[in-house]
């Protein structure tokens, strides 16, 4: 363990050995400042979060990744993500373990198929838009990442394979030799557009070891990697942090099969990605055998970040799901500089939110996923929606300190491994291990 611990210090001075530390926990902090909060109850109609989140059954149900409908094995079945597009209430793109992507327009009551994206031979492990909808990016575990070109047409389905490789794949990392993948290519486990820079875009995973991690920035125009970080574990999950003005988009936020958060920062215009810290998640588990000398600690399963600018919460948060273990909520407060703070990149982004605070954990049974409810900020409180192994999903008011769940839809026969609300939260996406989409309709 302390070789890897070693291994993972930031580098060029960035940040000491110390910066790697347990998060603090605020116990009894409340996640609520304003003692009423009328505004944002006015703009929800008054309602409760439970009224807010009441759905009224299924818009519609996607099948086609189930694994009969496959052309692959069945052992092949499965839907893995999901991500709706930007500010689009309607386009939902799937990724399965049979290493196809669809992307469909879900409404209510009607599905429709846009186009099935074939290449990628392993599961897909992450699926990114850019920030115009035009560009779809796919990582997956066979080692590679593609970016297709959707653009705004709604029906693609008269294109075959051949066709949609040649006018849809925009660009394909690393550079497929002949008509494939190279074999045993380290898998790839996130992926990211740069926000401020869809020409960039952030791969996450395993080098070529597979027992260490990986982070690339890669140049969408040329292909080529613009830098590479080395990590002490696999890369599992990857999030762009809240904005500033002296840095928009910069910080980028990492979790691991280790249990461990990792901060960076990328350069936007070159690429560059530069090492601050890296932080030990608080675990409520007993961490191992005490015996041992080795913490084990769940791989950190997705995180997202978030600043609340409503009057509930204004703090900027972080929310970490750990693989079928627990959901822990943190905010970011401004780090304060040490004396070893020697590299200019570090000391440009220490009045960032950037220091993790344990604000709460999450009681939800067996998670794999979790994410932001979008209109967090027009709530009284704040939600989240989480996956579960149970198949079920779950609504959690994280305000609530004791019983934050405040709706469950059940649904799936097995577990759901994802789960994403679209921009408006008119239609919630859920997959499961046997491949069936539900979209559900908010009453």
């Amino acid at each position: 363990m302390d070789a890897d611990l070693a291994d993972g210090a930031p580098l060029g001075g960035a940040a000491s050995s110390a910066s790697r530390r347990r998060l603090v926990d605020a116990a009894g902090a409340g996640l609520v400042p304003t003692r009423l909060a009328e505004a944002s109850r006015a703009l929800a109609g008054n309602t409760s979060t439970a009224e807010q989140y009441a759905f009224a059954g299924f818009a519609c149900v996607i099948d086609r990744h189930v694994g009969s409908n496959l052309k692959s094995s069945a052992t092949c079945r499965g839907a893995t993500r999901l991500r709706f597009a930007n500010n689009d209430s309607e386009r939902l793109a799937v990724g399965s373990m049979d290493g196809s992507v669809s992307v469909s327009l879900v409404s209510a009551g009607a599905c429709q198929l846009v186009c099935q994206l074939p290449g990628h031979v392993g599961p897909i492990a992450s699926l990114a838009w850019s920030t115009d909808n035009c560009l779809l990016l796919t990582a997956s575990l066979d080692g590679a990442a593609r970016v297709w070109q959707i653009g705004d047409d709604k029906n693609l389905i008269g294109e075959d394979e051949d066709q949609l490789k040649s006018k849809r794949l925009l660009r394909q990392f690393p550079v497929a030799e002949g008509d494939g993948v190279a074999e045993k290519l380290p898998a790839i486990n996130a992926a990211e557009f740069a926000p401020s820079n869809n020409n960039m875009f952030v791969l996450g995973g395993c080098c070529s070891s597979h027992a260490k991690g990986q982070l690339r920035s890669v140049n969408l125009s040329t292909g080529l990697c613009q830098s590479s970080l080395r990590l002490s574990a696999p890369v599992t999950c990857l999030a762009f942090g809240c904005e500033s003005v002296s840095d928009p988009g910069g910080q980028l936020w990492l979790g691991d099969s280790n249990g461990c958060l990792q901060r960076c920062r990328l350069d936007q215009a070159s690429g560059q990605l530069t090492r601050i810290a890296a932080y030990s998640c608080c675990f409520g588990g007993d961490g191992g055998s005490p015996n041992s000398g080795i913490t084990l600690q769940p791989a950190i399963a997705s995180l997202q970040a978030r600043s609340w600018l409503s009057r509930e919460a204004r703090d900027p948060c972080l929310l970490v799901c750990t693989s079928g273990s627990e959901i822990l909520l943190y905010r970011l407060e401004v780090e304060q500089p040490s004396s070893d703070h020697r590299n200019s990149i570090a000391d440009s982004a220490r009045n960032q939110p950037s220091l993790p605070v344990l604000r709460c954990r999450l009681p939800v049974p067996k998670p794999t996923r979790a994410a932001f409810c979008p209109l967090m900020s027009f709530r009284q409180g704040a939600c989240i929606v989480c996956a579960s192994e149970d198949a079920c999903v779950y609504i959690c008011d994280v305000g609530r300190p004791i019983r934050p769940i405040v709706n469950k839809l059940q649904g799936h026969a097995t577990g759901v491994t994802d789960v994403a609300f679209n921009y408006d939260e008119s239609l919630l996406a859920s997959a499961d291990a046997d491949g069936l989409v539900i979209v559900w309709r908010r009453a």
